[in-house]
C-alpha cells in the first residue's frame, strides 16, 4: 500500500496537468463579430489533439464544419442557424466557461410574423440586432435583393419592400460588411397577376391595310372564290408572352393592383408596362374561307382583361396561275356569247381582279355545252401569300395560373 499511493497520486497529478479539472478553456477568438459561414479561430487549452466526439457551439448551435483541431486551437465555421452569444467548446461532457462572445446579425422577428403571408410590394419589418447602422441588403429566398434605397435601416430594425420575383423561402440580412444572418422563413404571396407568364390570347379585329385578294378552290369542275382580303371582322386565337417592360408613368398598373402595395416603389407593378408579343391564327366565320391566315405582332395591355393588338398578317391565297388567266381570257374573248363565258370580262381575268374567276369552268364550253377538254392542262391555281397590317383588340387568358400552387410556393 505504501508503493501504490504515490503511484496513484502521480497519475492524478499528470491527468490534472494535461486536462485540467475544469475542462477545456477558451482564451479568445480571432474576431468577435462576423456572420454565418465565417471561419472563426478559437484559442485556448485542453482541447486535446484531435476532435473525436468533442463539439463547438455558437450560442448553443453546433458547428457542423471544423477545419482544424489541435490542443490549443480550433478553426470552426459559424453554422447556418447561429445567433449572437457564447462560443463554447465541450469535451467529454465538460464545457468551457461562458463569456467568450461572438456576435453576428440576428433576426429575431419578422412582421408579418412567421406563418402569415406577405405579398410582393408589401413592407416587411425585420427586428433583431447587430445589423449595423450602414445599410446592407436583404434577400428573399436567394432571389433579387431588396434595394437598399427602399429600406429603413438601423442596428436593430429594418423595413424593406418585398421585391419583385420573391417567393416563399428564407429571409437573410447581409450587413454592409458582408456578414450574413441566420435565415428566417417568410411566406410570400404571388401578385394577383403574374407579369411574366405565357397566355392564350383571343380577340377580334381586321386587316385594315393591304390588297384585297381572292382565294380559289376547285368545286364541281369550277373555281369557287373566298374573299380573304375583305375588311371583315376576324377572330384571333393564339398564344402570347408578356414582355417585362418598365418605364415612366404609373397609371396602367393601377388596373392590376388597385390601391395595394404592388403599386408602390418596389412593388410588382410599379412602372409596369405590359407589352406582349403574340402569334395567332385568324378565323373569319362569315367568309367562305374560315381560317384566313396568321398574325405575328404585339399588344399593349390596358387592363387585366383587355389589350390593343397590332401585327403583321400573312394570308395564304390560292390564285389562278398566269397561264390559266391567259387561257381563260382567250376563251372568253373567242366566245363572248357562249354561256357561261358571257358572264366574264377578259380584262378582269387577265388582271385577276377580286372575284373575277368565281364559278369559272375548268373545262371548255362550246355552243352545245361543256366538253371533256380541259381549258388548262396544269394545276389552275398557285399559292401566294398576301400580307397586311392587322388591328384589333385582344382578351388574354392566363390559363397557366390554373396550374400554379397557391401561396407563392414553388
Amino acid at each position: 500500500m505504501r508503493f501504490l499511493t504515490p503511484a496513484c497520486l502521480f497519475l492524478l497529478f499528470a491527468t490534472t496537468a494535461v486536462y485540467g479539472q475544469g475542462g477545456p478553456t477558451v482564451t479568445g477568438l480571432n474576431k468577435s463579430a462576423g456572420g454565418v459561414g465565417d471561419a472563426v479561430t478559437i484559442s485556448g487549452s485542453g482541447f486535446r489533439a484531435t476532435q473525436g466526439s468533442s463539439t463547438v457551439t455558437f450560442n448553443k448551435k453546433t458547428a457542423q464544419e471544423i477545419k482544424t483541431w489541435t490542443d490549443s486551437s480550433i478553426i470552426a465555421v459559424v453554422p447556418p442557424d447561429a445567433t449572437s452569444g457564447d462560443v463554447v467548446v465541450t469535451i467529454d461532457g465538460k464545457s468551457s466557461a461562458a463569456g467568450t462572445k461572438f456576435t453576428l446579425p440576428t433576426i429575431e422577428q419578422l412582421s408579418p410574423p412567421l406563418g402569415t403571408s406577405g405579398a410582393v410590394g408589401d413592407l416587411v419589418t425585420i427586428k433583431g440586432h447587430d445589423f449595423g447602422n450602414a445599410p446592407g441588403k436583404v434577400t428573399f429566398n436567394d432571389k433579387k435583393p431588396a434595394k437598399s434605397q427602399s429600406t429603413v435601416w438601423s442596428d436593430t430594425s429594418i423595413v424593406v419592400t418585398v421585391p419583385s420575383g420573391a417567393v416563399t423561402g428564407n429571409v437573410v440580412v447581409t450587413t454592409a460588411d458582408g456578414h450574413n444572418s441566420a435565415p428566417m422563413p417568410l411566406d410570400v404571396k404571388p401578385p394577383e397577376y403574374d407579369p411574366t407568364h405565357f397566355e392564350v390570347i383571343t380577340g377580334v379585329g381586321a386587316v385594315l391595310a393591304g390588297v384585297e385578294a381572292t382565294s380559289y378552290k376547285t368545286n364541281n369542275d369550277a373555281l369557287s372564290a373566298a374573299n380573304v382580303g375583305r375588311k371583315t371582322p376576324e377572330i384571333l386565337l393564339g398564344g402570347s408572352f408578356i414582355m417585362p417592360c418598365r418605364w415612366g408613368g404609373r397609371w396602367i398598373e393601377k388596373s392590376y393592383c388597385g390601391v395595394s402595395q404592388d403599386c408602390q416603389p418596389g412593388g410588382a407593378y410599379y412602372h409596369y408596362r405590359p407589352w406582349a408579343t403574340f402569334l395567332s391564327i385568324r378565323f373569319a366565320p362569315t367568309t367562305d374561307q374560315t381560317i384566313n391566315g396568321f398574325v405575328l405582332g404585339g399588344g399593349y395591355r390596358i387592363t387585366k382583361y383587355f389589350s390593343l393588338v397590332i401585327g403583321y398578317s400573312v394570308t395564304p391565297v390560292d390564285e389562278p396561275s398566269p397561264g390559266f388567266r391567259v387561257a381563260a381570257a382567250q376563251v372568253v374573248s373567242a366566245n363572248p356569247t357562249i354561256s357561261p363565258y358571257s358572264r366574264y370580262n377578259p380584262s378582269d381575268l387577265l388582271l385577276n381582279k377580286p372575284g373575277a374567276f368565281d364559278g369559272f369552268p375548268l373545262f371548255v364550253y362550246n355552243a352545245s355545252g361543256v366538253t371533256t377538254t380541259k381549258l388548262f392542262p396544269n394545276n389552275p391555281t398557285v399559292t401566294h401569300h398576301r400580307s397586311g397590317i392587322y388591328f384589333g383588340v385582344g382578351i388574354p387568358l392566363n390559363l397557366t395560373a390554373l396550374f400554379k400552387p397557391s401561396g407563392g410556393k414553388q
